[in-house]
């Protein structure tokens, strides 16, 4: 309930801020490519924020970042969607990249109870909301 009434009182800042944050946002497209250019990227920019989710790793007892493919089959940490959107996190919140990299990371040194063996990067990590792939199920791609 306390959170609920928190929340309630700091809805104007938050939708203030937002408001300064969206003018930014398409003010700084609109200079680079004009207002269709605006409309897209604002839509690539949200689409891209959306995919992603803050989570606690209590074994660690810190955050990582799960992304989540929202064109296919809902794979988590997909190196060939976390790479296209490298340039956005690095611009916007270079952070959120470092979030998104942690659990692959840690996957592929075998620091999980998930045990992977092939010498290059995993494709994904497992299928929203697990992350529980082992080897043998991963896409083969060794040139990601």
């Amino acid at each position: 309930e306390a959170a609920l009434k928190d929340a309630a009182a700091e809805t104007q800042q938050m939708l203030e801020k937002s408001i300064t944050h969206d003018d930014d946002i398409m003010n700084k497209l609109s200079s680079r490519g004009g207002n269709d250019f605006a409309k897209i990227g604002a839509l690539a920019y949200r689409q891209t924020l959306a995919a992603t989710k803050l989570v606690w790793n209590t074994k660690r007892q810190t955050t990582w970042n799960a992304l989540k493919e929202i064109s296919t089959n809902g794979d988590m940490q997909t190196m060939d969607v976390i790479y296209p959107a490298s340039p956005f996190f690095l611009y916007t919140a270079p952070d959120l990249l470092k979030l998104l990299l942690l659990p692959v990371l840690a996957f592929a040194n075998n620091e999980t109870t998930t045990v992977y063996t092939q010498p290059f990067s995993p494709h994904e990590i497992g299928s929203y909301p697990i992350a529980d792939h082992n080897t043998s199920q991963q896409e083969p791609m060794p040139m990601e």
